[in-house]
């Protein structure tokens, strides 16, 4: 799941965990836009920190970009650990 820095967000991803738990499979999440002032909140508000797959950075010039349809073209590290973190969830 894909978690951005709002309370809805927050409120769905607890949600979403309680489903899982009721079927019995677990939740990973993603943490998106983060930035210094909201990281440890959006991790706090995650019961299991291992099911953290990754923290990606707020970037405004992504941001943009996405607002005008533009392609987006990135390197970020972080994208590359989810990958290789969801291969090995599956």
């Amino acid at each position: 799941m894909v978690c951005d820095p709002s309370y809805e967000s927050l409120q769905l991803a607890k949600k979403i965990k309680e489903l899982g738990e009721n079927i019995q499979k677990p939740v990973y999440y993603i943490l998106n836009k983060v930035q210094e002032s909201n990281e440890q909140i959006l991790r706090d508000a995650i019961d299991n920190r291992d099911h953290i797959l990754a923290v990606l950075p707020m970037m405004r010039e992504l941001m943009e970009l996405a607002l005008k349809g533009e392609k987006l073209e990135i390197n970020l590290a972080e994208l590359d650990k989810v990958t290789d973190r969801i291969t090995g969830v599956l």
